[in-house]
């Protein structure tokens, strides 16, 4: 549906904001509504949360524009009773101001007694002419996000401080108007966030494909007909009969040896973390020098081919293989296949879920889920001849990229209706285009 704009429009002097409906008034957020933080009672410790008494809400308890009741801490009568500006009621719009700053919920279906911890400010409309819903929407569209690079003056944006926030000048219809906006917006973002889930699911059962034909081929092969033999493992079941277990000690070695990464040689190489590889697919999501990433602490030193595998939180299968020499994260491990071993094979093996599972086992001994060395050499697994690893590495590289394709193309399209819901918000509360015809058809 083609969306027409307001007939006549009239030029704002804010430099976040675009012209606007000739009848819409902008007002600044101090004076339509109330916006308090957490003042009155600082130093709350965790070791005061209480198993029960009111709720005590963070930004991690938002949940699709609501508060989830149930992630929430609680705290004492006593601390929730000394600042009554931070004590919530229903219909209150919750903004985080620290962390992710940005995040906006609506206090629905409240219990009887909550309040705020330090990282959210609470708005509360004082006029009858401002209504939260419209609030709420506002705070997500690109005026607000145009309005706080306007106002960090060239600083990176920790914090969302009250004194600038408070000086928001938007644009403000008629309460008919803003609720008109607020339910056009409810239905067509329920929408496209309906397409979204369709397609995350659609990744999310290509992922499963992926991970069960990877899992398959490393550990059964790829001819069904071959001669199969007990493994004597319960988690792996048979194996072909021609394929023997090794410990990974037996068909790799870690390199050693950290690295300065300030010194020049150093400095020019590509540096590889667990952030830069894309989890389960091996692939590189961005690649630049220790110098341009600025490093500071310790490396280890790869080679072109060598598989580079991290070592913390191995549940995340974050692998890939080195397309060149460089440095990598100490959080890491550069792996180099002993002679009948191949580089593409062992790196489809440690993104299995089969092998996953096992890495995930062995971190769990420690209290941060990290596989060292040692428990990662003895990790037991089978292995088929070379020439086998070769012909299932192949198959695997074939056979894995239009699934990957697919996906890729299904995240675009997703980028793409994000892209839609973030400017239809910003076309709706801003005026760009006149919803009236929606409401009465």
């Amino acid at each position: 549906m083609k969306w027409r704009p307001y007939p006549i429009y009239r030029p704002t002097t804010k430099p976040w904001l675009d012209d606007t409906p000739h009848d819409w008034e902008i007002k600044r957020l101090k004076h339509t509504s109330h916006v308090k933080g957490r003042i009155g009672w600082q130093g709350l410790r965790s070791d005061e949360f209480t198993d029960s008494g009111p709720h005590l809400v963070t930004g991690t308890d938002f949940r699709r524009g609501r508060i989830d009741w149930d992630s929430c801490y609680h705290v004492s009568e006593e601390r929730y009773s000394l600042d009554p500006n931070i004590q919530v009621r229903e219909g209150d719009l919750l903004i985080t101001k620290d962390g992710t700053i940005g995040k906006v919920a609506i206090v629905r279906e409240a219990p009887d007694k909550a309040c705020l911890n330090s990282g959210i400010f609470l708005i509360r409309p004082v006029t009858n002419g401002l209504t939260t819903a419209f609030l709420y929407w506002l705070m997500q569209s690109d005026s607000f996000t145009r309005y706080m690079e306007y106002s960090k003056s060239g600083a990176t944006i920790s914090h969302l401080y009250q004194n600038v926030f408070v000086e928001f000048a938007f644009p403000i219809p008629s309460v008919k108007e803003q609720r008109t906006i607020a339910e056009f917006l409810n239905r067509e973002t329920a929408h496209i966030d309906g397409l979204i889930e369709k397609k995350r699911r659609q990744i999310g059962l290509l992922r499963e494909k992926r991970a069960a034909l990877i899992s398959h081929a490393v550990t059964k092969g790829l001819n069904p007909d071959v001669k199969m033999k007990d493994s004597g493992m319960e988690w792996l079941g048979e194996i072909p009969v021609h394929w023997e277990i090794r410990r990974m000690k037996h068909v790799l070695f870690i390199r050693g040896g950290q690295v300065d990464p300030r010194v020049q040689q150093y400095a020019a190489m590509l540096l590889i973390a667990p952030n830069h590889i894309e989890t389960r697919t091996g692939r590189i999501l961005s690649a630049a020098t220790a110098e341009d990433q600025g490093a500071l602490s310790s490396k280890y030193v790869f080679r072109t081919g060598d598989v580079l595998y991290s070592k913390i939180r191995p549940e995340l299968s974050k692998a890939c293989i080195a397309p060149e020499n460089g440095i990598c994260s100490a959080d890491m491990y550069a792996m180099v296949p002993k002679r009948g071993y191949v580089s593409n094979y062992l790196l489809y093996l440690l993104l299995s879920d089969v092998f996953t599972k096992l890495a995930v086992d062995e971190s769990m001994r420690v209290a941060m889920p990290k596989i060292n060395r040692e428990d990662l050499g003895e990790v037991r697994f089978p292995f088929p001849p070379e020439s086998e690893q070769l012909g299932i590495a192949r198959y695997l590289d074939r056979s894995t990229v239009p699934l990957d394709e697919f996906i890729s193309r299904i995240r675009s399209s997703i980028d793409l209706l994000r892209e839609y819901r973030t400017a239809l918000i910003a076309a709706a509360v801003t005026g760009k285009i006149d919803v009236h015809k929606w409401a009465v058809g």
